[in-house]
C-alpha cells in the first residue's frame, strides 16, 4: 500500500492546488467557452455594454469555476484516495480551510448577482448549490459514472445563465436555451473523449455518439452550420 506524505503548510497546499487543478489550459478553455456563450448568443444585445461589465463577467466566471472546481474535488476526496492519492486535497491537513474558501467564493459570487437584471439569479445559484449538495451527498453517485458526469456538468449551462442575467432577465428566450443545450452536449461528448475510463465503456461511447448527433442538430438549428 502506497504511503502518502501529509502536507502541513496551507500556503504550499493552496499554491499546489492552483498549479495542478485551477491554473490549467482546460479551466481557461472552460471559462472562455462560458463567457463566449453568454456574450454571443444574441449579438449585439448580449454583449457587455462596456469593458467594466466585461471585467465583472470575467470575475463572476472565475469565481464560479473556482468555487465548483474546489467543491468537486472536495467531494471526490474518498475516490481520489484510491485512484490518485497524491492530489493536494488528499494530502492536505487543511481541508476545512479549502471548504471555507469555497464558502468565500460562493458568497462573493452571490454578491455580484444581487444587482443583476433578474432578481431570480441568486435563486438560480442557490438552486444549483442545493442540487450539488444533494448529489455529492448521494452515496451511490461514485458507482453511477454515466449519471454522475451528466449531473455535474449541469453547472456550466447554469454559469452561462447567471452571467447573462447581469444584462437580461432569466427567461425562455430561444437563443440562450439553444446555446446552453449546445454547450452542455459539447461538454458531455468531451468528457467521454477526455476520460479514459468512460471512453473504454461501449455504452458511454454510444451515449456520446447520440449526444454528438444532437449537438449537430442544435448547430444546424441555430445556424452555426450551413
Amino acid at each position: 500500500m502506497e504511503t502518502v506524505a501529509l502536507s502541513k503548510s496551507l500556503g504550499n497546499d493552496i499554491y499546489a492546488y492552483l498549479q495542478t487543478r485551477l491554473l490549467m489550459p482546460r479551466i481557461a478553455a472552460l471559462g472562455t467557452l462560458v463567457l463566449l456563450a453568454a456574450w454571443c448568443h444574441s449579438v449585439p444585445q448580449s454583449l457587455p455594454p462596456h469593458w467594466g461589465h466585461a471585467l465583472i463577467d470575467m470575475l463572476l466566471a472565475a469565481l464560479l469555476l473556482a468555487q465548483f472546481r474546489i467543491w468537486d474535488d472536495l467531494a471526490d476526496v474518498p475516490i481520489d484516495r484510491r485512484v490518485d492519492p497524491n492530489r493536494t486535497l488528499c494530502t492536505t491537513l487543511h481541508r476545512k480551510a479549502f471548504q471555507l474558501i469555497v464558502i468565500g467564493l460562493a458568497t462573493t459570487a452571490a454578491g455580484l448577482l444581487v444587482s443583476t437584471a433578474d432578481p431570480a439569479a441568486p435563486g438560480l445559484l442557490g438552486g444549483l448549490t442545493l442540487l450539488m449538495v444533494c448529489w455529492y451527498w448521494f452515496p451511490p453517485r461514485s458507482s453511477w459514472s454515466g449519471l454522475n458526469y451528466h449531473v455535474v456538468l449541469l453547472k456550466y449551462p447554469a454559469f452561462i445563465l447567471l452571467i447573462d442575467s447581469r444584462r437580461a432577465p432569466l427567461s425562455g428566450d430561444t437563443t440562450i436555451l439553444q446555446t446552453i443545450v449546445g454547450v452542455y452536449l459539447l461538454l458531455c461528448v468531451f468528457e467521454v473523449c477526455h476520460d479514459r475510463m468512460l471512453r473504454q465503456r461501449t455504452r458511454f461511447r454510444l451515449v456520446a455518439g447520440v449526444e454528438a448527433c444532437l449537438l449537430l442538430c442544435v448547430a444546424f438549428t441555430t445556424g452555426l452550420l450551413p
